[in-house]
């Protein structure tokens, strides 16, 4: 038997502490812990206790993003993140390990002192900055219960945020940002978006839930600028004086609805060119579903469930949209001329309206049917309600209308 070199075995426990280090490093950083994985390629650790660096992290190169567990100090901590983001060009997670509630001192309630990652109270991610927020099942909450300027939850003002629920149950709550008569026509940022405002940038919804919300337009999600995807969790609960009582998007092409679900949202006001209970698109704007629910919304104007205003395109590719309802016209989608919405498949069922059908284009706006959709048992005052078509020119055949995903089924509410 060899005899073991003197230092050797040393050597390896040394070795295997250095390993089991660089897999898992942990720090607790005023409330919050930071987690990193390190890689082989990692330079350095920056190994200081919380009283001598409190915004400590790994300088490790392979990593794609840096992780945050915040327990407290939110405010601390997620200026911090930004500025972690900002400056390293990485993604940062920022992952609650508790409630964070707003402090109730001042009327309206602010998270923090306006910063990098705070604008007028609202949590906020600027240009430059990509965060992933996880609520890990908690509550992000404004507390606001009356119209307050600039009220909403979060704000994306030209970053990157990527909201995400790892544990389930996380929601986005307590923001209340405008009201019809105190509506400031040339500022949007002032009353729309009650629990995100997006005003350039990206926002991705993967998870929790944007709920019990109020804003003059916009409830739950407002999109003035940059690009909106819905892959998953829920704007549900939300009210809108006006316009898009779950989600409006006022700019933009090319936003994406891929899964989740806008449900439960109430529109209040009657005004004649107002309405999208579940989801609101403005002029030019296009956005496609290719999944996800709109469900149970409502609205005292028009389109219980989708309002596609005049130049703007919906391509409903899959997904559902049922049992909304609309006091006027069109429970199911509604459009203004002219619009264009685009019909390749998924399911319009269970919708109700006082006039018009589930979904009808008026004057110059064209209806595309081009797969196998379903539009069926939608009713206006008791009576089947579900394409209307007044001309034949508002009607194209776009593709194939039996698929190996089905075949269309379209009860027509008027001949043409």
């Amino acid at each position: 038997m060899k005899q073991m070199k003197k230092g050797s075995k040393t050597s390896k426990v040394k070795s295997r502490a250095s390993a089991f280090l660089c897999a898992v490093f942990a720090a607790v950083i005023a409330g919050a812990t930071v987690f990193s994985a390190c890689a082989d390629s990692a330079k350095s650790f920056n190994h200081k206790s919380p009283a001598e660096d409190t915004a400590q992290t790994t300088t490790q190169e392979a990593s794609n993003s840096l992780r945050f567990v915040v327990n407290g100090d939110f405010e601390k901590n997620w200026n911090n993140a930004v500025k972690v983001s900002k400056e390293k060009g990485k993604q940062v997670w920022f992952i609650l390990g508790a409630d964070w509630i707003a402090p109730t001192a001042e009327a309206n309630h602010p998270f923090g002192a306006d910063a990098d990652g705070f604008s007028y109270g609202r949590i906020t991610v600027p240009a430059g900055a990509d965060i992933v927020l996880d609520l890990n099942g908690h509550t992000i909450n404004r507390g606001l219960t009356t119209y307050t300027q600039l009220g909403s939850v979060l704000c994306v003002d030209g970053g990157k945020l990527t909201l995400e629920d790892g544990a389930g149950g996380g929601t986005v709550t307590g923001g209340w940002t405008g009201e019809y008569q105190n509506w400031h026509p040339t500022l949007p940022d002032e009353d729309y978006g009650g629990g995100v405002i997006m005003k350039s940038g990206e926002f991705t919804l993967n998870g929790g839930s944007v709920t019990g919300n109020y804003a003059d337009c916009g409830g739950g999600v407002y999109i003035f600028g940059g690009k909106f995807i819905m892959n998953g969790g829920s704007v549900t609960n939300n009210t809108a004086d006006r316009d898009g009582a779950g989600v409006e998007i006022d700019n933009g092409a090319d936003h994406e609805i891929n899964g989740g679900e806008i449900s439960y949202n109430t529109g209040k006001n009657s005004v004649d060119t107002n309405g999208g209970g579940g989801l609101q698109l403005w002029q030019n704007v296009s956005l496609t579903m290719n999944g996800g629910i709109i469900t149970h919304n409502t609205t005292k104007a028009n389109g219980g469930g989708v309002f596609v205003y005049a130049k703007a395109t919906f391509t409903f590719n899959d997904g559902e949209i049922s049992y909304n309802e609309a006091a006027r016209y069109e429970g199911g989608i509604s459009m203004s001329t002219p619009s264009t919405v685009e019909l390749n498949g998924g399911i319009i069922t269970g919708n109700t309206q006082t006039e018009g059908t589930a979904v009808c284009p008026g004057g110059t706006s064209t209806v595309k049917v081009g797969g196998p959709v379903k539009i069926y048992n939608n009713y206006t005052n008791g009576a089947q309600g579900n394409l209307q078509i007044a001309a034949v020119r508002q009607l194209q055949v776009t593709g194939p209308l039996i698929t190996d995903k089905g075949t269309a089924f379209i009860g027509i509410s008027q001949k043409i």
